[in-house]
């Protein structure tokens, strides 16, 4: 009936509120990822009482969800801090 996926979270702390082009740069990374990788599901969004934009990345295969992952984060910290 229900089927367990590896589950890989944390949270990225941001300065400033998060600007709607930020926004849309966010959920463009996520959908490029999602498209690409069929076999994994990510959830990004931001918190709704502290300055955290929240990640959860859940795969089947293990070395296939933490390489996502650690790329993800990357590019999201990139967008983040970009001035």
């Amino acid at each position: 009936l229900y089927e367990d996926y590896l589950q890989i979270k944390t949270n990225i702390i941001f300065k400033k509120k998060l600007s709607k082009k930020t926004e849309n740069k966010i959920n463009f990374i996520s959908n490029n990822y999602q498209k690409n990788n069929h076999n994994v599901r990510i959830l990004i969004r931001p918190s709704g009482t502290e300055p955290l934009l929240r990640v959860l990345v859940e795969g089947v295969k293990k070395s296939v969800t933490e390489s996502i992952f650690s790329k993800l984060l990357v590019d999201l910290e990139k967008v983040i801090n970009a001035k």
